[in-house]
């Protein structure tokens, strides 16, 4: 039983360090999680700026593209309008062919010039007008071109962002099951420390055990030696008794009774209850001890 209890507390103290070393272990894996998770919160941060600003520069770009679409048109129907003018003059020209022997006798000739010059006008303008409405159309791509562009950066500000995110909703897990481990570890750490204080004791109780136990046996070698002397056997009901119920209430402590198996238990308190019986009154008494001994 000492050996048993001996190499029990061995183990229990080999267990109990390990459990130290794995809550060192655990603790050195947290501080490396929370560094890590510094980092991660920093870096957030950025993405975060990052998307605020490509959100901000995507706007800008949408309010370029809605202000060249709007130019685009205006050019369109100044254009539109210029043409529609354009061609109610020729109309009106063509209607004056009916009087132009009229208009060659009664016309000055710097008449008929200022209308030519009238039409050679109307022609410029809607030259400019073109010209107005195709750099528009390019405006208008140009920034079309630029929006694609800021929702891409957009799209790619978010992507980095949403992997930051992942990143430490990973970390955290992974610290949250670091610290599941390590309280669990504690409590079998408390648990081991329960059983090895329980051992100490059951090892003190088992050294007063024997002490009782090898003095109950000096005695009762004395007693038996002295019984062939002619002393009666009674002699020893009374010592017998008193170790019996002292071996009996100790084999009920919480250190035996928590580390012994059952049955061992059950015979160890079998005999004891049996040696405290026994009334030394016949030979057959003796050989009960000896055998129960």
């Amino acid at each position: 039983m000492s050996t048993y209890a001996e190499n029990l507390l061995q183990q229990i103290n080999s267990d109990i360090e390990r459990c130290v070393a794995d809550l060192k272990v655990n603790n050195d894996k947290l501080k490396e999680i929370d560094s890590d998770l510094n980092e991660l919160e920093k870096e957030l941060q950025g993405t975060k700026k990052a998307v605020d600003n490509a959100n901000d520069q995507c706007r800008r770009k949408r309010e370029d593209l809605s202000a060249a679409e709007n130019t685009l048109s205006d050019a369109r129907r100044k254009l539109e309008d210029a043409k529609t003018a354009q061609a109610a003059t020729i109309a009106a020209g063509a209607s004056t062919i009916v009087a132009s022997a009229f208009l060659t006798i009664f016309v000055p000739p710097l008449g008929i010039a200022g209308m030519a010059a009238g039409l050679g006008t109307g022609i410029v303008s809607i030259t400019a007008l073109e010209e107005a409405v195709s750099l528009c159309s390019n405006n208008c791509s140009s920034a079309r071109s630029e929006v694609q562009s800021s929702e891409s950066a957009l799209e790619r500000a978010r992507n980095a962002k949403t992997v930051v995110e992942n990143k430490l909703d990973s970390a955290n897990k992974k610290k949250q099951q670091i610290k599941t481990q390590m309280e669990e570890v504690k409590t079998d750490k408390n648990k081991l420390e329960e059983y090895r204080n329980l051992i100490i004791i059951f090892g003190e109780d088992y050294k007063k055990f024997n002490r009782q136990l090898c003095d109950f046996y000096g005695k009762y070698k004395i007693l038996r030696c002295e019984t062939y002397g002619g002393y009666s056997l009674c002699m020893l009901q009374s010592p017998t008794k008193m170790l019996g119920t002292s071996l009996s209430s100790l084999c009920k402590c919480v250190a035996i009774q928590t580390l012994c198996e059952q049955p061992m238990q059950a015979i160890m308190r079998k005999h004891l209850l049996q040696i405290e019986c026994v009334k030394w009154q016949t030979d057959d008494d003796c050989s009960d001890i000896d055998h129960l001994i």
